[in-house]
């Protein structure tokens, strides 16, 4: 498959994460038409800048990256699991229901080649999403994000409550 999703006037880039500077957040670099307008009779255009919006396409969009179903998508954020330090990989595939997939040859036209055994965590040790979501490890930027949400939220709800009460005491003197 070959098959490449282009976007007229846009270009695929890769911003770094503020906090882990290895995660690339993937992003389209929009070129938007020149203004037009017409001062004092003469048409007079102005560019304008370029947009950056979030992209959620995939590796599809990007030609630089070869897709191959077979193979599967680099495992970007293996390291940064491992370096955690709190999953093992297991040894061999340990559910019956997996073992019997693995033995089952009428499937072997089926087979990925990027498969390898999962990864579990350590003894005592928890590794889920939403957990590393609660701890603020996973999410650190929306951790932070989510701090100025809240700090802004406290002095909006402050300055309606002062306005409030000049109010409240502006109406007592009429």
């Amino acid at each position: 498959m070959n098959q490449k999703i282009k976007f007229p006037r846009s270009e695929k880039v890769y911003l770094p994460g503020t906090l882990f500077p290895e995660l690339r957040v993937a992003m389209r670099k929009v070129e938007q038409v020149p203004s037009t307008n017409f001062v004092d009779g003469e048409k007079v255009i102005t560019p304008n800048p370029e947009v950056y919006v979030y992209d959620t396409s995939g590796p599809f969009s990007d030609p630089a990256i070869e897709v191959d179903l077979k193979k599967g998508l680099p495992r970007l954020r293996e390291p940064w699991i491992l370096k955690r330090g709190d999953v093992e990989q297991l040894p061999e595939i340990t559910s019956e229901y997996g073992r019997m997939r693995r033995d089952d040859r009428s499937l072997d036209s089926l087979r990925f080649e990027h498969i390898t055994l999962p990864y579990r965590a350590l003894q005592g040790k928890c590794c889920t999403q939403m957990y590393y979501a609660k701890m603020y490890l996973l999410s650190a930027e929306l951790f932070s994000w989510s701090i100025v949400v809240i700090v802004v939220s406290l002095v909006i709800e402050k300055c309606i409550i002062w306005l409030a009460k000049m109010l409240y005491k502006c109406i007592q003197h009429i």
